[in-house]
């Protein structure tokens, strides 16, 4: 082991037959690179059926050449047994139904239509590693339970901290006296990695930091310091370069001592003063942070302000989670601005930077991300660490950490950046961009690095990973010793070191067989074939949309070389259609033909083939402006094509993507600049997609069109609902009736539907035989609320300008409008005549307040013994409620003939929305008598400025028809009455009674819950009922119009049985109440 331990290790292989890696094509790299994967059809199943068969022999062997002596446990006669048997039969049984779940159920990483998350096939070499070292169980806490896979991590971190440039085993030849040697190890994920990161560099601030403070008092507390001998000659080196006797330095020049002169200062002490390691540990422990603590020597040292972090505002979430865990707080990691290529703005940390110094403000660390999981974009890790230069030559020293969870495999391909000869082939790795390669070479400069080798290594679950510039700093990260004294070359105790104990030996076996088949050579081939991918997949969504005439509209977060140079609109245009014509129609072995097309590769796309883009839509011809409309399409395309639960079938997702968030606060004007150049306006976040191309196989033939047509076909779909969201059509309207003496009709509104977008409150006459209908059966029927719904298909607009209108009268809430004689009105044809508008405004966003009142108001009508109350919608989402026969007792006078509106004292809205079924309104309840102050006023308002006109007590009506609740219908995000249509396309002409029975099967669906409405529901519908092909099914009116074509409706209130909305709910919870 001690040979391994200098040099690895070493496996002699056969001869090879083909070239070596450096001499190979294209071509024949792609062929080598198919052996490295079961592929995406299980194409090598029977070279993974080998390597298995391999690794069972290997572990059955191993086991019988321990003691070989030794008897079976398991003997023959009990193999024989039926106890043995039924036991195994059943382990075949459930394995077997286990295994075709996860088939069926798993999301596909293995495709290349997978173009979701970092993930993506597990290479060969590391699933059979894993597999192989998992029959061991090494668990890599301690080298007793785990001595060669121990072993085997700590090489791994060797190679990990080689390709990143840092000073390993790799390179000793070069290494000079003093040089410090990177170490690194495998750890459960990136979230870890940077958790101990954070851990270390507080652990750094606190133990390394703070080790001068503590050294000092050492030297100079009275009475009797130990080292008082020291004070006239040990010096240090500031950050600024200069050389300042020790206890002449001020508190915060030792602050800013760079991390390199802090470790070396314990080694310089005993060399200086011939001190033993022993003595100098103990009398530093009398003066130590970990023994008076920190408190204490920012007392001693007039320490007032605590230190922080600065990182991009496009960091990974586990960043302040892990300042929430370290103690550091969220507030003290400070976001920075990112530029439009999502990338952290330097000028913004420079004046960060500025404010640290001239506040005396020590910094923790800078951290640079290297690949943000939403775009790919890479800080300027080489410009970070020359600014930090600046700022040590000016007395602030951090360190700087590199998140490159996502980028950090990408290191394998740094180089100079030269264009291939072109040759054909089938695909091509391509370089990286020249301004990525620098950073990526920069990575060695930085202190210490996240990557994760189950993400760009492709590696299985869970392989993250951490390594370090200056390997002695790991021992900030272990409660062995606070002290830097490890000898490196021999220490392979792995897990004293992290935030983890027990973790798998298995993990870092697999890494190691991955990169001993694989190396560093194919990394670079396999992701450099894997970026061609993604930069393809860039030019597919920058050209999808160019024609004007179709309805969708698809911009890629980063722009096009003539967008970043702010060329004309025409010159933008040309370069897409040259994208075209180059990239997207052309097969691979064209485009490295064509020098023209590789250049162009190679400025396009971002940083590390993770493509974020936003789909808008036309209007007619006009591109919507509306910033939630476009985020509403997004997310629709998000539950499409993604996998989120298991009842979600993979076999309808022909490309499967992820979605992201661009919000406000963390892109500012960056994301302004984006809604402009995909027509947007507004203040809104803005939902987004985005594709992460690890597949090196998508790029072969025409695969690509294949899946970006097929989501072209998903997005049309989606838009038609979009479209029913934001036209206004010709609908039926929906009310409900209140207070039959004096009718109110209260409208059914939608916040998210144009068509219902409007509060309406109405006062009718009805003739005088169906005034009595409505009397008797709000008599005889006390627990369902009545509804009205027009005869007419019209705009509300178009209603509202008519003296009568003209509707059924139902018990509830319809399934069918009568067409499909499912739901049948109580009486038809009844004509109401319009009285008044009491009430008439936009629940479009644009009209509604940004957020909830303090406390909840209703609008008050009729007498004070008989009043009719309708809750004011200020805000989205929110809940309708209305009463009739409410009674209001007050303290004052009050003038009828003015505008009334009542706040619920005690109803607290601003703290109780959003409500829903888990969390009712049950305060509006049958009888409930609840406290009000009453105002004058048409505008209510929760918060009302001036004294009321009188308080007292609301009692509602004790009938629970007289009460309406919902929640559900007035915030979905897309439902209308839903036509089915005769087609003209179909073999025979459909009749009345074929239209009813579909009608009645999709009814069926919805109360069963197969269909909801946040399902694309006409495709759900063909999905679920697939004879509905032969009719036209539209969501709302079409936009043909009906053409006078035979047809049903079924109503916006369809759902689940029992639930069509929250009164059906809530009246049991009434009628237990008024039975009370």
């Amino acid at each position: 082991m001690s040979n391994e331990s200098s040099h690895g290790v070493n496996i002699p292989l056969p001869p090879s037959s083909s070239p070596p890696w450096e001499s190979k094509t294209s071509e024949q790299k792609y062929w080598a690179m198919g052996s490295w994967f079961v592929g995406p059809r299980g194409e090598n199943g029977e070279l993974l059926k080998e390597r298995f068969n391999e690794v069972v022999n290997q572990i059955v062997q191993g086991r019988k050449d321990y003691f070989p002596k030794d008897t079976d446990s398991i003997k023959k006669f009990i193999q024989n047994s039926d106890d043995f048997k039924d036991e195994k039969v059943k382990l075949q049984t459930i394995l077997k139904s286990l295994s075709g779940l996860l088939a069926k159920h798993s999301v596909p990483f293995y495709s290349p239509r997978y173009a979701g998350h970092m993930s993506f096939d597990i290479s060969l070499p590391a699933m059979v590693g894993y597999l192989t070292a998992m029959q061991y169980n090494q668990n890599n806490v301690t080298p007793e339970a785990s001595p060669f896979t121990s072993f085997i991590e700590w090489d791994v971190g060797q190679r990990l901290c080689h390709m990143f440039g840092y000073n390993t085993r790799f390179n000793v030849e070069q290494q000079k006296k003093g040089d410090v040697q990177g170490w690194g190890h495998i750890t459960a994920g990136g979230s870890v990695a940077n958790l101990e990161s954070m851990w270390y560099v507080l652990s750094y601030s606190r133990n390394l930091k703070y080790y001068p403070l503590a050294l000092r008092n050492a030297i100079t507390k009275k009475p009797n310091p130990p080292l008082a001998f020291v004070a006239d000659t040990f010096e240090v080196t500031l950050c600024t370069g200069k050389k300042k006797n020790f206890v002449a330095c001020t508190s915060w020049e030792l602050l800013n001592l760079t991390p390199t002169e802090v470790a070396d200062i314990p080694d310089r002490l005993m060399e200086q003063f011939g001190m033993s390691k022993t003595a100098l540990e103990k009398v530093l422990e009398d003066y130590s942070i970990q023994t008076v603590g920190k408190q204490q020597l920012d007392s001693d040292f007039g320490i007032t302000k605590p230190p922080g972090y600065l990182i991009s505002g496009a960091n990974h979430y586990s960043w302040p989670k892990a300042a929430a865990v370290t103690g550091i707080g969220r507030e003290h990691v400070i976001e920075l601005m990112v530029d439009d290529d999502a990338r952290l703005k330097l000028s913004d940390l420079e004046e960060k930077l500025n404010n640290h110094l001239a506040d005396s403000r020590a910094l923790y660390a800078v951290v640079a991300i290297v690949g943000t999981t939403e775009h790919g974009s890479v800080d300027p890790v080489e410009e970070i660490y020359e600014l930090r230069n600046k700022m040590q030559a000016k007395g602030l020293s951090f360190m700087i950490h590199a998140d490159a969870a996502w980028g950090g495999f990408f290191a394998s391909k740094k180089r100079p950046h030269v264009l291939k000869a072109p040759r054909e082939e089938y695909a091509f790795s391509i370089p990286l961009k020249p301004y990525v390669n620098d950073q990526m070479l920069a990575l060695r400069l930085v202190d210490s690095i996240t990557m994760d080798p189950h993400k760009s290594g492709y590696i299985p679950y869970p392989a993250g990973g951490l390594c370090y510039r200056d390997g002695r700093h790991r021992s900030l990260t272990t409660w062995s010793s606070p002290y830097i004294n490890v000898d490196q070359s021999s220490d392979f105790s792995m897990g004293i070191y992290g935030i983890e104990g027990s973790k798998p030996g298995a993990a870092p076996v697999a890494v190691w067989l991955s990169h001993e088949v694989m190396g560093v050579q194919g990394y670079d081939n396999l992701l450099g074939t894997a970026m061609l991918t993604g930069v393809k997949m860039y030019a597919h969504w920058a050209t999808m949309t160019i024609e004007e005439d179709q309805p969708l509209v698809v911009t890629p977060f980063n722009r096009l070389p003539t967008e970043r140079d702010k060329e004309s609109p025409e010159e933008i245009l040309k370069q897409r259609r040259e994208i075209r014509r180059l990239i997207v129609e052309r097969l691979n072995h064209e485009i490295e033909h064509d020098l023209d097309a590789m250049t162009l590769i190679h400025k396009i796309g971002s940083d590390l083939m993770i493509n974020a883009f936003a789909c808008n839509f036309r209007i007619g011809k006009k591109v919507n402006s509306d910033v939630v409309e476009a985020s509403f399409l997004n997310r629709r395309l998000y539950q499409r094509l993604s996998i989120t639960k298991k009842e979600d079938d993979i076999q309808e997702r022909p490309i499967i993507l992820m979605g992201t968030e661009f919000t406000v606060k963390r892109y500012g004007d960056v994301l302004k600049r984006y809604k402009e150049r995909i027509g947007l306006v507004g203040d809104e976040n803005l939902f987004a997609l985005s594709n992460t191309s690890m597949s090196p196989w998508a790029t072969t033939g025409q695969f690509l069109q294949t899946i970006t047509n097929a989501f072209k076909d998903v997005a049309y779909e989606e838009i038609k609902t979009c479209l029913v969201r934001v036209e206004i059509r010709p609908s039926i309207h929906s009310f409900i009736v209140h207070n039959v003496d004096k009718l109110y009709l209260s409208y059914l509104p939608m916040f998210n539907v144009a068509n219902q977008q409007r509060q309406l409150i109405i006062t009718g006459l009805p003739d005088e035989a169906s005034l009595a209908k409505l009397r008797s059966m709000q008599v005889a029927n006390a627990s369902s609320v009545i509804t009205f719904h027009t005869k007419s298909i019209e705009t509300l607009d178009e209603l509202l300008k008519k003296k009568t209108i003209v509707g059924d009268v139902y018990e509830g809430f319809p399934s069918d409008y009568g067409s499909a004689s499912i739901s049948t009105p109580i009486f038809s044809n009844v004509e109401i005549s319009m009285v008044s508008i009491l009430r008439n405004t936009s629940l479009h966003r644009n009209n509604i307040d940004k957020v909830y009142p303090a406390r909840m108001p209703f609008h008050v009508f009729g007498k004070l013994e008989d009043a009719y109350i309708e809750h004011t919608l200020l805000r989205a989402p929110n809940v309708q409620l209305s009463a009739s026969g409410a009674k209001l007792e007050l303290n004052g006078s009050v003038d009828y003939s003015r505008p009334l509106f009542a706040v619920l004292d005690k109803q607290h809205e601003a703290l109780q929305q959003p409500f829903n079924v888990h969390h009712p309104p049950s305060f509006f309840a049958c009888g409930e008598s609840l406290d009000v102050s009453v105002y004058y006023g048409n505008d209510a308002t929760g918060s009302p400025t001036e004294k009321p006109i009188a308080t007292g007590k609301l009692t509602l009506p004790a009938s629970p028809n007289r009460l309406f609740v919902d929640f559900t219908h007035l915030n979905e995000e897309a439902a209308a009455d839903i036509y089915v249509m005769a087609s003209s396309d179909a073999e025979k002409e459909a009749t009345k009674d074929d239209l009813t029975t579909a009608a009645r099967r999709i009814v069926q669906l919805f109360k069963a819950g197969d269909i909801v409405w946040t399902d694309n529901v006409v495709n759900s519908i063909y999905k679920k009922y697939p004879q509905a092909k032969q009719y036209q099914v539209s969501l709302g009116v079409p936009e043909g119009g009906l053409n006078n074509c035979e047809h049903v409706v079924l109503s916006r209130f369809l759902g689940r049985a029992g639930a069509e909305s929250e009164t059906g709910a809530m009246l049991k919870m009434f009628t237990e109440a008024a039975n009370l």
